[in-house]
């Protein structure tokens, strides 16, 4: 199934707040396609969505490795950590804000 067609029905599942089959379906589709940014940016939100907490660290520290500087990665990790592992909140902080400060001089 091309990427194309899986949002599209990943997006209908959440339309129909089916978020547990949505899951599923990016879940599934990550198995031969792990290395794809927004597919584990969708599956880390949709884990969150269904209360997979661990498996949504995974997916945003996995989307890490390939993009060290996407900021929503960092900044979904640091509300992860808040409550669990000040350690790895501030340390999440840290890094987003320095990719904030980078994104912003990019733009002046």
């Amino acid at each position: 199934m091309s990427n194309e067609r899986l949002m599209q029905q990943v997006e209908q599942l959440e339309n129909d707040s089916n978020y547990e089959g949505a899951y599923a379906l990016c879940t599934n589709a990550l198995q031969t396609d792990f290395n794809n940014i927004d597919l584990l940016e969708k599956t880390a939100m949709l884990a969150k969505i269904v209360g997979h907490k661990e498996k949504c660290i995974e997916y945003w520290e996995r989307l890490l490795e390939i993009s060290p500087s996407n900021q929503v990665a960092y900044y979904e990790l640091q509300d992860l950590y808040l409550d669990t592992d000040k350690f790895k909140y501030y340390s999440m902080r840290a890094k987003y804000r320095i990719i904030e400060r980078k994104t912003e001089a990019a733009l002046d």
